[in-house]
């Protein structure tokens, strides 16, 4: 599992640039760019904030990374 190609997925999906995603999730572009590009971890910090912002729970998240971001379910959704 890459969390960093989800985290990507999830901006992407949304037309967010990094600096957009950044913005909203309370980190410096930078550090997304790093963790989009698996130079960098993600924190436990930053998944708390990609579940909230995102709205996907923590196993949408590190599903596998072949799925298409169209699968991600929201954390309401009860299906």
């Amino acid at each position: 599992m890459k969390p960093w190609v989800n985290l990507k997925e999830l901006r992407k999906e949304r037309d967010w640039t990094q600096l957009q995603a950044a913005e909203k999730l309370g980190f410096c572009r930078s550090y997304i760019a790093a963790v989009e590009t698996g130079r960098q971890g993600i924190s436990f910090e930053m998944m708390r904030a990609i579940m909230r912002v995102f709205d996907v729970t923590y196993e949408d998240f590190f599903r596998p990374h072949d799925k298409p971001a169209a699968n991600f379910k929201k954390r309401r959704d009860t299906s």
